[in-house]
């Protein structure tokens, strides 16, 4: 009996993980929105009561999303479970207004003290690939900076009201991490994080992939 419980167990999971990258895509056409009905006819049926999909779209970064596509389908999962992802869907709409209001008082600052920053992960992506920026997650603000910059764009920060780091996380010795410690700012009831990095990834990876080498990727939006 363990063992077909633990098959039950394992197929549910792999059905529900197929089942939420259906709706990973952001935009989608008039085809694709057509099976993504009918995939969800066939997922009720093996699951009526959509056990965890909540939760797993939450840990996935996704339920605002997956609302925001229910919505847009006329899919309708049982009650407590479109209560849910609305109440997610809300929340994350009111946190990233916050976060990228402190973003703009960021990049505003820096931008005043002459230090050039690169705007990294969901700050960018949430404005560029989602019709909503609600609809992207983010745990925090992720910048990218010269290393030159890295002390001075710190003390920013802290005039910004940021707890920051001790001096001691940004001596040299740390640095050869991808970024310095996190600082962090209570703003309307939501903790806003900032990372800033002086490269993409810790050293000995790509060590050169830096603000000097990738400024010129960048993007304006």
């Amino acid at each position: 009996m363990k063992r077909v419980s633990a098959y039950a167990s394992h197929a549910n999971i792999k059905r529900q993980y197929f089942f939420l990258a259906l709706f990973a895509r952001p935009v989608f056409g008039q085809k694709y929105l057509n099976r993504l009905k009918e995939e969800a006819i066939k997922f009720e049926a093996k699951n009526p009561t959509w056990d965890n999909i909540t939760s797993e779209a939450e840990i996935q970064g996704m339920a605002p999303l997956l609302y925001y596509h229910f919505k847009k389908t006329n899919i309708c999962p049982p009650l407590s479970v479109t209560k849910k992802l609305q109440g997610l869907f809300l929340q994350h709409h009111c946190s990233n207004q916050v976060k990228a209001s402190v973003l703009k008082d960021i990049l505003e600052a820096l931008n005043l003290a002459g230090i050039p920053a690169l705007v990294l992960k969901g700050g960018t992506l949430c404005h560029l690939l989602y019709p909503e920026p609600g609809l992207r997650p983010m745990s925090d603000l992720d910048l990218l900076l010269p290393d030159s910059e890295i002390k001075k764009a710190h003390s920013i920060l802290k005039n910004l009201g940021f707890s920051t780091p001790r001096e001691t996380g940004l001596q040299k010795k740390h640095l050869h991490r991808k970024h310095v410690p996190p600082s962090s700012l209570v703003r309307n009831g939501v903790t806003v994080g900032v990372e800033l990095h002086h490269r993409l990834f810790t050293k000995n990876e790509f060590s050169d992939a830096g603000y000097s080498s990738l400024e010129k990727f960048s993007i304006f939006f």
